[in-house]
């Protein structure tokens, strides 16, 4: 897992399971309990195993005003 501020473990691509044509996370992977995990993405079907635990946002397309990442500070605060 890849760590970065603020967060304890991030999953990527290379940690998803191809199911369907579709790259999906699975939060058990993580190893620590599910109502503690979030799974932020922009496209919702990767979060299918675990979609209680979805949060979904925008694409990012390099706009430099971009407010999905404080919109999802302010979900998990």
């Amino acid at each position: 897992m890849h760590c970065i501020t603020g967060c304890d473990a991030v999953l990527t691509r290379e940690h998803c399971t191809l199911m369907d044509a579709l790259y999906v996370k699975d939060l058990s992977r993580i190893g620590r309990p599910l109502e503690r995990l979030v799974c932020v993405d922009d496209h919702v079907g990767s979060c299918m195993l675990q979609p209680s635990n979805a949060l979904p946002v925008a694409p990012f397309v390099g706009d430099p005003h971009d407010q999905e990442l404080p919109h999802v500070l302010s979900v998990l605060h």
